[in-house]
């Protein structure tokens, strides 16, 4: 007999690509609004004076620039803080959307005869295991939003009390059918001591 219990359950949530993708962009744009707010112009303004600089004909004097120059070089100023603000949105929508997949791809709940395991993939740096015994749970609900009743997965929450408030686990397939897995895992245990 080993001396390490093995699960009883093992639940992986599993990856969704469009929903994923969803996310990252509507993370994207706001975050893109807010840091693109500060960064575009100043750095439209830096890196606009650069290039204007590297012009010969404006190196001597700015009072022989002519009106048709200055809308030139205004159409430079406007043109990078575009291309700044284009490539600031790829660049965070990538970010988020890696981070996001890292996040589902290391999420593993186990059920084992009295507790639950998980890992916070939260903290990249050190992940930290959980374990909630079932007597501190107080709930446990299944919910579906619009991408998971179109791809049949759901969200699993399960309400505690103590340290932890409540554990979500998105994108289980088979939905209804781990969720009764767990119920009758943890109905025995539920709420049986109080903190």
């Amino acid at each position: 007999m080993s001396s390490k219990q093995d699960p009883l359950l093992v639940v992986r949530p599993i990856f969704n690509h469009k929903q994923t993708l969803v996310k990252s962009l509507v993370m994207s744009i706001i975050l893109t609004v807010f840091f693109g707010s500060l960064l575009i112009p100043i750095l439209g303004i830096a890196l606009g004076s650069v290039i204007i600089s590297i012009l010969p004909m404006i190196s001597d004097s700015i009072t022989l620039v002519s009106k048709s120059d200055l809308q030139k070089y205004a159409t430079i100023f406007t043109s990078v803080q575009i291309f700044i603000g284009v490539g600031l949105y790829v660049i965070i929508t990538l970010i988020v959307y890696s981070s996001i997949k890292r996040k589902a791809s290391s999420d593993v709940f186990m059920f084992y005869e009295s507790y639950l395991t998980y890992l916070d993939s939260n903290n990249r740096k050190s992940k930290i295991k959980y374990t909630v015994n079932y007597s501190q749970i107080t709930d446990i609900s299944l919910s579906f939003n619009k991408f998971q009743e179109h791809n049949v997965v759901g969200t699993i929450s399960i309400s505690t009390y103590g340290s932890i408030n409540r554990i979500s686990i998105s994108n289980i397939s088979n939905p209804e059918d781990v969720h009764q897995r767990i119920i009758d895992l943890t109905h025995p245990y539920i709420g049986s001591v109080r903190m």
